[in-house]
């Protein structure tokens, strides 16, 4: 009998050695090399003696690879304290907040489109250097021939439908609210925003036409083509560098106009002007319903 040690600790019994020996295929790791039983004690201590260090190689072994996944964890945790902390999200640019009301008129077969003059540069149209004490703005756009006639006939009318010809715009200056000042008409208000609004006049602006006069100056001051005195108050007709045809109407024109300026619509259906307010009313205020 004698005080065994395993892994470095002292146990607190005595244990028979060939007991051990006999106990031993039951605790030994599969791994370990098999331990021959010898007789006789010098063998017999020999032999106890290698088996028990294989188990204390066992033994540390698991202590070895208990302390690797210990710094592994330790490595890792520290890792993801070196990440930098994530930073505050960017807030998302807040949608523009509508800013200018515009006006759309309902003419039967027609339609035009309302501003304040004042929201428009006076460098932008020339409608703005020609009445520049106006309130009120409204452009039309149509067949140039059809458009200016004080009496249209079928076949001006028909030539307008049936192949591309020359625009003109139509430009007409007034003061007061526009649902009174187009009493008989339906009129719908709409809000743009500031982007919206200035993409409007970037295009009505884009369909002047230019006169021989302005060639490479690029300003519409200094060369559209006033062609005409208008049809009603105080208007002028000025050349269009744009055409007219059956599915490009005056209506079309105008809800593309709005299109640009942000408002869902869908331009190439609105041949008429019923089929322009119908698209509007989701998007605007009816002042006055068409006759």
């Amino acid at each position: 009998m004698r005080l065994l040690t395993h892994g470095g600790v002292d146990t607190t019994r005595f244990w028979p050695a060939s007991d051990r020996i006999r106990a031993a295929p039951a605790q030994r790791d599969s791994s370990a090399a098999p331990v021959r039983t010898l007789r006789g004690g010098g063998a017999h201590g020999v032999d106890d003696r290698a088996r028990l260090d294989g188990g204390g190689s066992a033994g540390g072994w698991r202590a070895w690879a208990r302390a690797f996944v210990l710094a592994l964890v330790l490595v890792l945790a520290s890792a993801g304290c070196a990440v930098p902390a994530a930073r505050p999200a960017t807030p998302a640019a807040a949608p523009e907040q509508p800013a200018h009301r515009i006006w759309v008129v309902h003419h039967g077969y027609h339609s035009g489109i309302v501003v304040r003059a004042a929201d428009v540069a006076p460098q932008a149209w020339p409608a703005r250097r020609d009445f520049p004490q106006a309130e009120f703005l409204e452009v039309g756009w149509g067949d140039r021939e059809y458009y200016m006639a004080p009496a249209p006939g079928l076949w001006s009318g028909l030539r307008a439908l049936l192949w591309p010809t020359p625009a003109v715009l139509h430009v007409v200056a007034f003061d007061g609210p526009v649902e009174r000042y187009f009493a008989e008409f339906g009129v719908v208000e709409l809000k743009l925003s500031p982007s919206g609004f200035a993409a409007l006049v970037d295009a009505v602006s884009d369909s002047h036409e230019r006169g021989p006069e302005a060639a490479g100056v690029g300003t519409l001051a200094q060369g559209p083509q006033l062609v005409g005195p208008g049809l009603y108050g105080v208007s002028h007709f000025y050349a269009s560098r744009e055409r007219f045809h059956l599915f490009r109407t005056c209506n079309v024109w105008i809800a593309e106009l709005l299109s640009t300026a942000g408002v869902p619509l869908r331009p190439r259906t609105v041949l008429t002007a019923n089929a322009l307010f119908t698209q509007l009313r989701p998007h605007g205020h009816i002042l006055r319903e068409p006759p």
